[in-house]
């Protein structure tokens, strides 16, 4: 096939149809370009004699114009935006969903002369009547929308719920399930996605998705954190924790898939199964004993084998069931 470069032995006289593995029709035509639109994520395929004019998904003339970094001014999230850089269209931050990705996010308040006043990521929180550098800053809990000011760096727990709010993501949040003094069950959730964690002696086991526990006991997040307050499902946590335990290794059955669909090495072909279970790149590191510079390289490589695989991957897409979707 002078498309993937696939050799098979053809059956008979008459000459294939398509090409067993990459199915094309065209196997035996001159090898096409490969294109990757900018602006929409389309890939396709052209022949030679010149780059085309417009990307035949979403017409646009400037489909090969790199794309320019844009930082989301209320998370500090640096992204690649496939949109006109201004606030007033539909795009969002992918990390917080915020449309006002440019917009002074941070709203503070003076302890000194309680003034409220805002402030751009990365700038000196200064109070701009009495020039004071101390300020309480606005915290809303992203479970129960609770929302209250807090001095420091360090946001606390929220007074509604408990949940612990992390110091570097305010959108983040833990909370301990359960505990019998080796090993751990905890939620984290992150930007409304959230994710139950194994842990033992400090180092993630396994994870699951929250929304498979949550169907599980027919529950909500409410509850969930109601029987953590009043200790009343500390026996269906341990048994939830050990069925995690038990099963703790299943993301091994895609390993084999991962390495010939995308032609992976089996480390790497690991950390996208694992990753494919709700683990976060810093969990996967802890997980492995892995440099969260070596989890960043893999998913590098992930990345580029997906996009030769013809693969579109959608980071803004959340789906139930990954694989299947991909």
């Amino acid at each position: 096939c002078n498309q993937c470069d696939h050799d098979w032995i053809r059956k008979g006289a008459n000459i294939p149809k398509k090409c067993p593995l990459c199915r094309s029709a065209e196997w035996n035509k001159p090898k096409a370009n490969r294109g990757m639109c900018n602006q929409c994520g389309h890939i396709w395929r052209f022949r030679s004699g010149g780059m085309p004019e417009r990307c035949p998904f979403c017409q646009s003339k400037i489909w090969n114009r790199p794309l320019k970094a844009v930082r989301c001014q209320r998370c500090g999230h640096l992204w690649k935006m496939r949109a006109p850089r201004t606030a007033g269209n539909s795009s969002v931050c992918p990390r917080c969903k915020s449309a006002k990705w440019n917009e002074s996010p941070i709203v503070c308040q003076c302890d000194k002369c309680s003034r409220t006043y805002y402030v751009k990521y990365g700038d000196v929180r200064r109070c701009p009547t009495c020039h004071e550098d101390t300020d309480r800053r606005l915290i809303v809990c992203s479970e129960c929308g609770k929302r209250w000011y807090h001095a420091g760096e360090s946001p606390g727990t929220c007074p509604k719920c408990g949940i612990a709010m992390q110091p570097e993501r305010e959108r983040s949040t833990s909370v301990l399930l359960w505990s019998d003094g080796r090993s751990e069950l905890s939620y984290v959730s992150e930007n409304g996605y959230g994710c139950v964690y194994l842990m033992r002696g400090g180092t993630p086991l396994c994870a699951r998705y929250i929304y498979e526990l949550l169907n599980e006991f027919g529950m909500t997040i409410g509850q969930v954190v109601d029987s953590v307050n009043d200790k009343s499902m500390d026996g269906k946590w341990e048994a939830y924790a050990d069925d995690m335990y038990r099963t703790r290794d299943g993301y091994e059955k895609y390993v084999d898939y991962f390495m010939k669909r995308l032609a992976l090495s089996e480390q790497d072909a690991r950390i996208l199964s694992v990753h494919f279970t709700g683990m976060s790149p810093h969990m996967i590191a802890m997980r492995f004993g892995l440099s969260d510079k070596e989890v960043d390289s893999a998913m590098g490589r992930i990345m580029y084998a997906y996009s030769e695989s013809g693969i579109i991957v959608d980071d803004t897409v959340f789906t139930d069931d990954p694989f299947r979707f991909y």
